[in-house]
């Protein structure tokens, strides 16, 4: 992802996690499961459980990003091997996991990226000289910020209250 969305994608969402889910607090701990890059947020469901929303840059060289959400029983970030590690279901068998994440998409049947800007075709020099010219932050943050106010209007309105909902379940 492009240093100029990146920095938009990681403020913007720090701002909106702010504004909107104030109960969410950063996560300054270290984790090896966590991907770089990756903005974390947790809120204490209860003395046994945390929550989790997840903001992920994509790694492989697109303009985009996924959010996961889910909970975990133990201290720190979720250590799965694997991430999502889950997809929701009607029966909600995932609750019974001790750890778990989730792709928001999963939830609201989105695609599972936001795309902030195609990726140019890598046979086009035209495309190629058009991605390496600098954006300035007011362009990144005119591209990405219509996609959070999308994506905090999903959480808001489909992952707080699966959330919430495995926050009713003990395990």
């Amino acid at each position: 992802m492009r240093k100029e969305y990146g920095k938009a994608l990681r403020d913007g969402f720090a701002r909106e996690m702010r504004k909107r889910l104030p109960d969410f607090k950063p996560f300054k701990g270290k984790s090896d499961y966590l991907f770089p890059g990756e903005r974390s947020f947790t809120s204490p469901a209860d003395k046994d459980l945390n929550l989790w929303i997840v903001c992920t840059p994509d790694l492989r060289g697109h303009e985009s990003f996924t959010v996961e959400v889910g909970w975990s029983t133990r201290d720190g970030f979720p250590e799965l091997s694997m991430r999502p590690s889950c997809a929701p279901s009607t029966t909600r068998d995932e609750f019974r996991q001790d750890e778990a994440m989730t792709r928001l998409a999963y939830l609201t049947g989105d695609p599972e990226w936001w795309v902030i800007e195609e990726t140019a075709d890598p046979f086009s020099l035209e495309a190629l000289m058009a991605q390496q010219r600098k954006l300035t932050a007011e362009e990144a943050r005119q591209r990405v910020d219509p996609l959070l106010k999308e994506v905090f209007e999903k959480i808001e309105t489909t992952a707080i209250p699966y959330l919430r909902e495995r926050a009713e379940v003990r395990s």
